[in-house]
């Protein structure tokens, strides 16, 4: 039974996290205080269980004299050993092997990884002010944990001389380890973890004063963090933690010093998982898939880059390595010849029509323009010249001397293609009328091309002409009717037009063809919010960033939505990631401003506010097709297929 003045100084979980709810919203910062008990699931003994291991291994080398002179040491009457004997019983079975000692632990620690109640701990002291966890543990949970779940990197303060570099008022996650840390000086001797060092005891009064301090998982085993404790002035407060019956008399007297209170609860894992739950974190698994994506792209880029330069390196003409690799060898001959007719006779100008073709199939535009210009110099004049001429500059990006090129072959002769490439050419430059004109033409001459629909639509869908880009979207998909991204778009129309539940069969179709299509799961997300079926829109967009994790778009709608289920601090770290990925996309900070405001954090929300406009206004100017705009609590619909494919 709990005793009348434990009684007194109880209170539930749920009160417990009311009051830390209220407190964090009226600026009360919190801080955590750990012992071996936060470490258990994880895989890591208890020091209760490790005394009782050590405790057994001593007495089988101990004589029946030794072994009363040990329960003596002790201050037991019986062999069976408690918490409280864990630094004797270190220091009798390590020491003065030290090293032995530090072996032990480190296979002891090697194999732990941070339990379910990390998460919510390390999405805390990420993302909130409560940014403090002060640790008697020699383990790295706190920081394994704030790696694999969040983009902030901690302030580790390992030893008793860092602690005076602790600066309260940054935002970073700050990890104070009382015994030091395993791998910074793990070879303590048992006077120097059983009591605290000056410099700590200036420092903890410092965060006391700053921070009210919640003890999880530590039973008061040791006489460091529990003598000062015991001997230091009044705390704004203390929250114990524990899972036993009755507190220990000593740390009831603490509590009671402190004007503190005792929270029964299950276990650490338990605790922390109701109080992510508070603050909206419950779920790691977005972030966990996005980073390790994230990761395996970075170096799958930085391999390529290594591999390109390996191969830089192997001939001083890359260039010209890479042409003859991507000929056959029938090809390769037939550039060996070419080249001899056009050192015999440098005014042949079928030799330099043939080979800049030759050039252009081998993806070399530069060298192809090259060869057709000369043989236009020397008096060749076709259609199918400036053809390839207009597709090579295309390619190398000069659009405005492309759409020249294809003109001159038209004038010559009209087709089907070339009309088409140039439609594509205007639509490049946003001349859309023209673009219209061009993909009607082509799609009257023979053969024509299926894919002519779906580019007349797309030039429809920007001059806001959507009947008409509705049913060459329709035409297209006659043509090619297991194409996800052609029902995305036609999807895109119909909820252009008010015809919403066909947007919705639409997209429901794209998933049916192409179940990992990001933008089909984007955009069925915005109609859905637009329709007040936030949970719907939620599961579609969370689907469309783990489909495809760099896209900063997805992970602001994500935050849109959560901002709509009042899940501020989850619809932050969302937006988080969008600005991550494009700190020049002004949505996600307007997003973000609207879950400040929504977490009361005025300021940041101003920033971001400001941030927003100042992005917004360079761009304003600037023509902004039809397909952009943010439909319901500023969600936004994805554009093409490309980046959205895997």
């Amino acid at each position: 039974m709990v005793s009348a003045l434990d009684e007194r100084r109880t209170l539930s979980l749920n009160v417990f996290l009311n009051t830390l709810e209220e407190g964090c919203k009226n600026e009360r910062r919190y801080c955590f205080i750990l012992g071996a008990g936060a470490s258990k699931t994880s895989g890591i003994p208890t020091g209760e269980e490790l005394a009782k291991q050590w405790h057994g291994e001593i007495l089988e080398q101990c004589s029946k004299e030794e072994i009363k002179e040990l329960k003596k040491r002790l201050g037991v009457r019986s062999t069976k050993p408690s918490s409280r004997a864990y630094f004797d019983l270190y220091a009798m079975r390590f020491f003065p092997d030290y090293q032995n000692g530090s072996a032990f632990l480190e296979r002891t620690l090697e194999r732990a990884q941070p339990s379910l109640g990390y998460y919510p701990l390390a999405a805390l002291l990420a993302n909130t002010r409560n940014n403090l966890v002060i640790t008697t543990n020699f383990d790295s949970l706190v920081e394994d944990a704030l790696f694999i779940y969040t983009d902030k990197r901690p302030i580790v303060i390992s030893h008793e001389l860092l602690a005076q570099y602790i600066n309260f008022n940054t935002s970073r996650p700050i990890i104070a380890k009382l015994h030091r840390g395993l791998f910074f000086d793990p070879l303590n001797r048992a006077e120097q973890v059983n009591g605290l060092s000056k410099q700590w005891k200036d420092i903890l009064r410092e965060a006391f004063k700053r921070y009210t301090p919640v003890v999880i998982g530590y039973a008061g085993g040791d006489h460091s963090l529990m003598d000062f404790l015991k001997e230091t002035e009044c705390l704004s407060g203390l929250y114990w933690c524990y899972r036993h019956d009755e507190p220990p008399e000593e740390i009831q007297k603490v509590v009671e010093r402190h004007s503190g209170y005792f929270i029964p609860i299950e276990g650490f894992d338990e605790m922390m998982y109701l109080m992510g739950q508070r603050f909206g974190y419950t779920d790691p698994c977005e972030h966990i898939e996005s980073a390790a994506e994230q990761r395996v792209r970075d170096y799958q880029e930085q391999v390529k880059a290594f591999q390109e330069k390996l191969r830089a390196a192997e001939t001083p003409s890359e260039t010209q390595s890479a042409i003859l690799r991507a000929m056959d060898a029938k090809q390769r001959e037939e550039l060996q010849r070419l080249d001899r007719r056009i050192e015999l006779d440098e005014e042949d100008g079928e030799a330099y029509w043939e080979r800049g073709k030759l050039y252009y199939f081998a993806n070399d535009y530069a060298q192809a323009l090259e060869d057709f210009t000369k043989a236009k110099e020397l008096g060749m004049e076709d259609s199918k010249l400036y053809w390839y001429k207009g597709f090579c500059y295309r390619r190398l990006g000069e659009t405005e001397l492309a759409i020249r090129e294809y003109s001159r072959s038209l004038e010559l002769k009209e087709t089907s293609e070339v009309y088409r490439n140039r439609g594509l050419c205007f639509t490049t430059v946003k001349l859309y009328d023209k673009a219209v004109l061009d993909f009607t033409r082509a799609i009257k001459l023979p053969p024509g091309d299926k894919r002519l629909y779906r580019e007349r639509g797309s030039a429809y869908q920007a001059l806001e002409e959507y009947k008409k880009a509705q049913a060459d979207y329709e035409k297209a998909l006659e043509l090619e009717p297991a194409d996800a991204e052609l029902y995305t778009t036609l999807g895109d129309v119909q909820e252009r037009l008010g015809e919403v539940q066909e947007a919705l069969q639409s997209y429901q179709k794209a998933i049916q063809i192409d179940p990992n299509y990001a933008r089909a799961y984007n955009n069925r997300g915005v109609v859905y919010m637009s329709q007040m079926e936030t949970e719907k829109a939620l599961a579609d967009h969370r689907k469309a960033v783990r489909l495809v994790a760099d896209r900063a778009l997805y992970h602001a709608n994500v935050g849109a939505v959560l901002n709509r289920l009042e899940r501020y601090s989850e619809a932050v770290t969302s937006c988080n990631k969008a600005i991550k990925l494009d700190p020049g996309y002004a949505k996600a900070y307007d997003i973000r401003a609207d879950a400040y405001e929504g977490l009361e954090q005025t300021e940041k929300a101003e920033r971001d506010r400001e941030t927003y406009h100042r992005l917004t206004k360079k761009t304003e100017e600037e023509e902004d097709t039809p397909c952009s705009r943010g439909v319901g609590a500023g969600l936004v619909p994805a554009q093409g297929a490309d980046a959205d494919r895997r």
